[in-house]
């Protein structure tokens, strides 16, 4: 299994005019629209504007001001500015008038007061990147991966199936970093998915990405019955970032 090469996945960004912090991603993923914001714009919008954090309820206040490291404080914040202010594009209401809710597993959704049931959101943040992606037609999930950060391929083990981890080990050693994050990003956005996060057993469900415009997943447990249809595809941002994404098959 040959690893896939950058510039097979990579994609652009697209400025907003009326918030040029924030960009869409423009990608060959159909069926939803994924944006990011970079967290080193977040910081400058806290220093820049005394009024930045009205635009957080006050649960979420209550939850910035938990975090003690700054870093921790700034992640958070630059998710939340992300998503309310993205919303806005598919709604009438105001960045600071949405209001979210969890399910069961602590994953964020949209509460019914909005009466947007066709509106599904997922997050996820790395290093100096927070992405979103918006779906109309049915759940989503998104994860980002930098790609120079630390090599997770010593999880291999625990993370990736029998099948997987023998592909894994079958490449070349510098090409297993890369492959193991496209693991992992994939598997991260397709429990978010299904709605459950990490209490899914990820290595129960097996990725072939050989083919980079279709990746497949098979199901290697009952726990997992429920898990299809999906779709899952895969780009590269800034030549740093891996973002991966599941949605339903109907988000066509």
């Amino acid at each position: 299994m040959a690893a896939i090469p950058i510039a097979t996945l990579a994609s652009a960004l697209v400025g907003l005019s009326d918030h040029p912090q924030i960009f869409r991603i423009i990608s060959n993923i159909s069926g939803c629209d994924l944006w990011c914001l970079k967290l080193s714009d977040a910081s400058k919008c806290l220093l820049s504007d005394p009024q930045a954090l009205a635009i957080l309820s006050q649960s979420e206040l209550a939850q910035f001001d938990k975090f003690r490291y700054h870093r921790d404080r700034l992640a958070y914040f630059a998710k939340r500015l992300l998503i309310r202010n993205v919303l806005c594009k598919y709604a009438v209401v105001t960045p600071e008038a949405w209001k979210f809710t969890a399910n069961e597993h602590g994953l964020p959704m949209l509460s019914a007061e909005h009466k947007v049931d066709h509106l599904h959101f997922n997050l996820s943040r790395t290093t100096d990147l927070a992405v979103c992606a918006i779906s109309k037609h049915g759940s989503i999930g998104i994860d980002v991966e930098d790609i120079t950060g630390p090599d997770i391929t010593e999880l291999s083990t625990t993370i990736l199936s029998v099948k997987e981890h023998r592909k894994l080990q079958r490449l070349p050693a510098r090409e297993r970093g890369f492959a193991m994050l496209r693991y992992w990003t994939l598997k991260e956005a397709y429990a978010k998915c299904r709605g459950v996060g990490l209490s899914l057993p990820i290595s129960e469900s097996c990725f072939d990405y050989e083919d980079p415009e279709s990746v497949h997943m098979t199901v290697l447990s009952d726990s997992d019955k429920n898990a299809n249809p999906l779709r899952f595809n895969q780009v590269i941002l800034l030549n740093r970032y891996l973002i991966a994404v599941a949605q339903r098959v109907d988000c066509a």
